[in-house]
């Protein structure tokens, strides 16, 4: 019996800690949500230069495509994290309702531009996946101008 009440804790701690490390603050206010929105905003424009930047510098330089590969990969991972960590931010009111939408929409372009360019540079593709990382320049911007709005 004691085993079991023991066991029966550390199922509560574990599932207890699962749920505190996987919420995410909410906003409670325009203000609040803006700066979350401003942050996203410029860790998902960093991801995306990256991912240009080392396609770049490998059809530029004729890098060895591994190391790249993985940066690429690295990069696609994180925009879906940071995509997937803001979707759950509840904006505090139909006031922000737009923004989300605007920066959801920006996140989900990003995303697919890292991806389709991850695909095409393992194909052997290097200059398309670089067409594909410049083609999201417009994206960058808006990310870029989003996170310094706030």
């Amino acid at each position: 019996m004691r085993l079991c009440s023991g066991l029966m804790r550390l199922v509560l701690v574990a599932a207890a800690t699962l749920v505190s490390v996987s919420c995410v603050a909410p906003a409670f206010n325009l203000s609040q949500y803006e700066s979350k929105v401003a942050k996203t905003a410029d860790e998902a424009a960093s991801a995306l230069e990256t991912a240009r930047l080392a396609t770049g510098s490998a059809v530029r330089h004729g890098l060895y495509g591994v190391p790249i590969e993985v940066s690429l990969s690295d990069s696609e991972d994180i925009l879906g994290s940071i995509r997937g960590t803001f979707a759950s931010v509840q904006p505090p009111g139909p006031a922000a309702d737009a923004l989300r939408t605007e920066l959801l929409d920006l996140l989900e372009r990003a995303g697919a531009a890292v991806e389709r360019a991850r695909i095409e540079f393992k194909r052997g593709q290097r200059l398309v996946a670089l067409t594909s990382l410049e083609q999201a320049a417009p994206v960058l911007r808006k990310l870029q101008a989003l996170a310094e709005r706030f």
